[in-house]
């Protein structure tokens, strides 16, 4: 039984021997320094690209009362069309959605059949105070018509 173990261990031990190639692993070569950087300048621009400066933000009425008495192609003109319309007994309510806020417009029919604006609310629950009025006016920056 040795017998075999012994030539069992000297199996294994030719196939591992057989594994190795024989020769020590180099690492391989490197090209020379000036043509790396030859490469480099190659695939990588010298000059980057110059970050444009934020556009101004261009100004606009936010105050919610300006809407007041406007009738719905007034309203559009200045603040587009809105996300939703809902029809609410006699008033025609216009929402439109912001990151934060919402701006609900009520308009009420007159006798000559034209919508008139009767109420506006302007919520954002989760934002100070301070910061409703620019919250209604990046919802009009983003809904308004764009003029040629």
């Amino acid at each position: 039984m040795t017998v075999l173990r012994l030539a069992l261990v000297a199996a294994i031990a030719v196939g591992l021997a057989a594994c190795g190639s024989g020769r020590p692993k180099t690492p391989p070569q490197q090209a020379p320094q000036s043509q790396q950087t030859a490469k480099m300048e190659k695939s990588e621009p010298r000059e980057q690209a110059a970050i444009a400066p934020a556009r101004p933000q261009e100004p606009v009425n936010d105050d919610p009362q300006q809407f007041m008495g406007l009738d719905q192609p007034g309203v559009t003109a200045i603040i587009g069309k809105p996300a939703m319309i809902r029809r609410d007994g006699p008033a025609e309510v216009w929402q439109y959605r912001g990151r934060g806020c919402v701006f609900d417009i009520f308009m009420y029919r007159k006798e000559n059949d034209v919508f008139e604006v009767k109420y506006v609310d302007l919520r954002a629950p989760d934002l100070a105070e301070d910061q409703h009025r620019a919250c209604l006016a990046n919802i009009i920056r983003s809904n308004r018509p764009a003029t040629s």
